[in-house]
């Protein structure tokens, strides 16, 4: 077992390394811990340092700890995904992180379909002119990757703030700051960002026109595609058994797919 380097904060380089060993199945689950002692030995720590970084990892679901009883490791189903920390391990270091992010894409097409659709009926001229910008501002990051993909998801979240749906907000939120951590550095190719701009352009155009099913059309097109390129292969049948129920004022009524394509 390798020694942390004192320099930067020990408590998170101790809560990253044994959070790597987990993911990694180095520590199956239900084994339990060395005691606290026993760790400070091994990563070059103190008890404290420890005994923070243990209840870091019960928090995210990684540990568990009973009365008594040594910290062991837990089975992955208790792990807390949505997390970004664990998200990252997760994707570095599980052989199942096509899966993960299988699930993950999923969940954001339903959500973004319906966030889209809603917007085409509530979206007012600011919400418009605030997903105007960000169009024009990855049209002029054609050569700046970052400055591309930021814009990119303020887009987005243009889109979510005109739906008027807090929690819609936060979910989609939470989920493309998980997204980010496997796509910061894809690289496109000049053809592929015109791709993204001019499907970014038949999103604005149906919540501009207020065309509810064309804008939960051309959303569920344009996450389809960046799935596809992602080579993640979801497709409408993955999302074809949930169910929504619409309020009536445009959403979409008891039992209608979020695609129907």
């Amino acid at each position: 077992m390798a020694k942390l380097v004192p320099g930067e904060n020990l408590s998170d380089k101790f809560v990253s390394a044994l959070l790597r060993e987990i993911v990694k199945g180095e520590r199956q689950a239900g084994t339990q811990l060395p005691s606290e002692g026993d760790l400070a030995l091994q990563y070059g720590v103190s008890r404290t340092v420890v005994r923070e970084g243990i209840r870091e990892l019960v928090a995210l679901g990684m540990i568990a700890k009973r009365q008594g009883q040594r910290s062991f490791t837990t089975p992955r189903e208790e792990w807390n995904l949505l997390d970004p920390r664990v998200l990252a391990a997760f994707l570095r270091h599980n052989d199942r992180r096509k899966e993960l992010l299988h699930d993950l894409f999923a969940a954001r097409l339903l959500i973004e379909c319906y966030a889209a659709a809603t917007a085409a009926i509530k979206r007012d001229e600011e919400d418009l002119a605030l997903m105007q910008q960000e169009i024009e501002t990855m049209a002029a990051a054609m050569d700046d990757p970052e400055a591309f993909v930021q814009a990119d998801f303020r887009f987005h979240a243009r889109v979510q703030q005109a739906a008027r749906n807090l929690i819609v907000s936060s979910l989609v939120a939470m989920i493309n700051e998980l997204l980010m951590v496997s796509r910061r550095f894809t690289k496109r190719t000049p053809p592929e960002l015109e791709g993204l701009i001019e499907d970014h352009r038949a999103i604005f155009a149906a919540i501009e026109q207020q065309e509810p099913a064309k804008a939960r059309q051309a959303m569920a097109h344009h996450l389809l595609w960046i799935a596809k390129s992602a080579d993640l292969h979801i497709s409408e049948d993955d999302v074809e058994s949930f169910q929504l129920v619409g309020e009536g004022d445009g959403d979409w009524g008891l039992g209608e797919s979020p695609l129907d394509l």
